[in-house]
């Protein structure tokens, strides 16, 4: 992915002109909106095959803004869009004009050119992925944004390719489909050219019921993306919080253990990020292991974790967090000595919402951490 600071390498007007003194760019001009035109992207059946692609990206990417947007002669238009409102856009100056020069993905820090959509001069981020025909022609983007400086993994940014491709091939069977219904109609008097059009329709179909079937698959792994934490492969501080609140809205007992390793920092400083990202891994590897019962772990953020105990008996729940602590210390760490301090907290009569929860296991586990690592406190009401 290329990634742009704030200044342009190019001027836009530049760009513009170098294209209207080039025949062999108005050519290839000419052709991008004659693909354009053929995947009859304004048409309202097509827009409505095109919702909730953006969703899928935003889950992709974990962005709370993005966006499907075309680009036409003159200006860019939003086809649909989460998280914002779209807005039709001149295209002279617009963001996208980098993706149909480059034709590949790009990354903004602070944008400053045009977006399609309401909002964009408060953004703090922008990645834009080229919609490219099979014939190699770039006819718009799937665009993801968030209001704070952040940056796309690798295989945030192979989902939101492959997405781009997806969009394209629905496009392009939908095409597939009006030029079937077309011949269909035109044949319609002869029975042996009828026979010809309704087998193609027929193709057609089983090959509509494929790319269904394959989109949801997708929307299958997309969601498990959003849902898991890239290093460990624990469920994500989103997942954690989404089955909080369904055992919260079931009335179910909960108790929750908050885990932070010690000295993390430290750690770090000593034996570099590399060996860091590997005590996290194994931790969580422990985690997991120590999860049972009905029991889930979660990485919570950084060097903590958390696991969701299903019991409101406060004797159940500490155990789980001695087992763990002691999980942790005894484990054959190559560098040195690892240990975790752990709070932990039960879901009582007057604790009301997730939030409250959550609180008494980070104040539990603040006061193991401030009063000697390497243990284990439970909430209590002093």
């Amino acid at each position: 992915m290329r990634v742009v600071g704030r200044k342009q390498d190019v001027k836009p007007h530049v760009r513009i002109q170098a294209r209207e003194l080039s025949s062999s760019t108005n050519e290839k001009e000419a052709e991008r909106l004659a693909a354009l035109t053929e995947l009859r992207v304004s048409d309202s059946g097509t827009s409505g095959l095109l919702e909730g692609f953006p969703e899928l990206a935003a889950a992709a990417a974990q962005c709370p803004i993005a966006w499907l947007s075309f680009a036409t002669s003159d200006h860019e238009f939003v086809s649909s869009a989460v998280g914002t409102a779209g807005a039709v856009i001149a295209l002279d100056g617009s963001q996208i004009e980098d993706l149909l020069t480059s034709a590949a993905p790009i990354a903004v820090q602070n944008p400053t050119k045009a977006l399609p959509v309401e909002g964009g001069s408060e953004f703090a981020y922008y990645a834009g992925f080229p919609l490219i025909t099979s014939s190699g022609q770039v006819i718009g983007s799937i665009a993801v944004a968030d209001v704070v400086n952040r940056t796309l993994s690798l295989s945030q940014q192979a989902a939101l390719t492959s997405l781009a491709r997806r969009i394209i091939q629905a496009l392009e069977l939908n095409r597939s489909v009006y030029e079937a219904r077309a011949e269909l109609e035109a044949r319609r008097t002869e029975q042996e050219q009828l026979e010809q059009a309704v087998d193609k329709l027929h193709d057609v179909t089983i090959a509509k019921d494929v790319r269904e079937a394959e989109l949801v698959e997708r929307n299958i792994e997309l969601q498990s993306m959003a849902e898991t934490d890239g290093l460990t492969g624990l469920r994500n501080y989103r997942s954690l919080n989404q089955h909080l609140r369904g055992l919260f809205a079931s009335g179910a007992p909960v108790g929750i253990l908050l885990v932070d390793v010690d000295w993390f920092k430290n750690f770090n400083d000593a034996f570099g990020h590399v060996a860091g990202d590997e005590t996290l891994r194994v931790v969580g590897g422990l985690m997991a292991q120590e999860a049972r019962g009905g029991a889930l772990a979660f990485r919570y953020g950084g060097e903590e974790f958390a696991i969701v105990v299903p019991s409101g008996d406060a004797k159940v729940v500490l155990q789980a967090g001695e087992q763990l602590r002691q999980r942790v210390e005894r484990h054959p760490w190559p560098s040195r000595p690892i240990t975790v301090c752990v709070g932990a907290a039960v879901r009582t009569p007057d604790i009301a919402t997730v939030e409250e929860l959550t609180k008494r296991a980070d104040d539990a586990l603040y006061a193991a951490k401030r009063t000697g690592k390497n243990r284990v406190l439970l909430w209590a009401n002093r």
